[in-house]
Parts: structure tokens; sequence; C-alpha cells
């Protein structure tokens, strides 16, 4: 029974080590102890916490305290999925998607990808969005693509108990969506909607900043980019002028 709480509180220790070494701010600057990090990977593997290595190899990815080491972060994605987790689908797509550790792979990325979507994990129905918007494994459809990133983002939106997760769909979803009325693509150009995305992109980027993402990366400078576009757009259309006939 001692054995027994004393691998429970370590286990407790380790949960807490690692959500803040994974969701403080601050720690993005600050260098964890490896010999540590190790242990609780041990921990994590021990007691089949799936949660626990997906975010490890968080750590090892962005060398969020640690340095980085991208093939290890794919290796505890991987174990972390067969072990059920759902996020790391999401994060082994995203590693194939992007190259990260393993050789690009846009069939293995749309697999991790729709796997991770049948359980609801909501940063996989983002990234899926992104493939069918530029016809990457499946026909290209940018309507239906704008269609999700509004779903997705009136459920995050909508969700009164926000946690990060939420907010960077939030603020991911509302980048895509500025860009689809900025730039007529699967939607009507109109600029009042893409400035109102941008603002709500801008709001959330920056409740970010900080925070190493996949979704948040370098999101509000792009936002930013956006708004001078939109700015530049609506500068032009009332710069036209209005013909003489329909002024007589």
């Amino acid at each position: 029974m001692r054995k027994e709480n004393d691998a429970l509180k370590k286990l407790q220790a380790a949960k807490e080590y690692l959500s803040k070494a994974y969701y403080d701010k601050e720690y993005g600057n600050v260098t964890l102890d490896i010999k540590q990090v190790k242990e609780i990977e041990h921990i994590a593997r021990s007691n089949r916490n799936s949660w626990m290595l997906h975010d490890i190899g968080y750590l090892y990815l962005y060398g969020n305290g640690i340095e980085s080491d991208k093939e290890k972060a794919v290796r505890l994605y991987h174990e972390s999925f067969l072990m059920g987790c759902s996020k790391a689908a999401t994060s082994l797509g995203m590693c194939y998607y992007k190259g990260y550790g393993v050789k690009e792979n846009k069939k293995l990325a749309f697999y991790h990808f729709t796997k991770a979507s049948l359980t609801d994990e909501p940063l996989s129905k983002v990234f899926l969005a992104d493939m069918v918007f530029k016809g990457e494994m499946a026909k290209k459809d940018e309507q239906f693509a704008g269609y999700i990133y509004k779903r997705m983002f009136d459920m995050a939106f909508n969700d009164e108990d926000k946690k990060e997760d939420e907010v960077c769909i939030i603020a991911s979803c509302a980048l895509r969506l500025a860009r689809c009325f900025l730039y007529a693509q699967g939607q009507h150009e109109d600029i009042d909607e893409a400035e109102f995305y941008i603002g709500i992109a801008k709001y959330y980027f920056r409740a970010l900043e900080g925070r190493i993402d996949p979704l948040s990366i370098n999101g509000l400078q792009e936002a930013l980019l956006l708004e001078k576009e939109a700015q530049e757009k609506r500068t032009n259309i009332e710069e036209v002028p209005v013909p003489s006939v329909l002024l007589s």
C-alpha cells in the first residue's frame, strides 16, 4: 500500500511539473531539469499515461525548456497515440504534414488527422479543413473548409469555460475566416467580415503570446498583415471615382 501511495504521489508531482512546463508562458525561457524530465517520462510510461507522454513530446518538439529533439518528440507522440491519446494523433499528423522529425508525408498526415477527428479532437478538424482547403489528399473545397472553420470557431467561442486549447482554436479559425472573406475564398468578399475576424484573431493571439503552439506561431504577425491588406482594400474601394453619369 505504501509503495502504491508513493507511486501515486510521484505521478501527481510529475503531472504538476509537466503541466507547468507545458502551459506556463514563462517556461518558454526556463531550462528544465533534463533528469527530472526523463524521470517523468519513465513515470508516465510505467503508468501508461498517454497524455503525459504526449506533453513530454511537445517539450522536445519545440525545445520548450529543454534541447529540441524532433525525432524523439515523434517517437513519444507515436507511443502516446498507440496508447489511445487523441491529441497525439493530431500532433503526429502535424509532424508528418510539416516534416518535423520525420519525412514529410501528406498521406500519413491526413490519416492521423482523420483518426483524431473521429474522437472529436478539435485541432485535428482545423488541420483537416486546411488540407481540404488546399486540395491535399482530398477534393479541393474552400467552401466546405470555411464551413468547418466557422463551426469550430463558434463552438470554441461560445464555450463559457474557455481553456487554452479553445483560445488557440478561436484565434486560428478567426485568422482563417478573415482570409476567406478578404480573398473571397469559399466566401463572398466582405471586408467588414474580414476585419471583424482579424480583430478577434489579434485579441486571442495576444492572449497566447509566449505560448509555443503549431497554430499560434506567427499568428499575430499574420493577423496584422491581413489587417493592413484589408485597410488597403478599403482605401482602394473608397478612392474609386463615381461615374459622372450617376451624379447627373
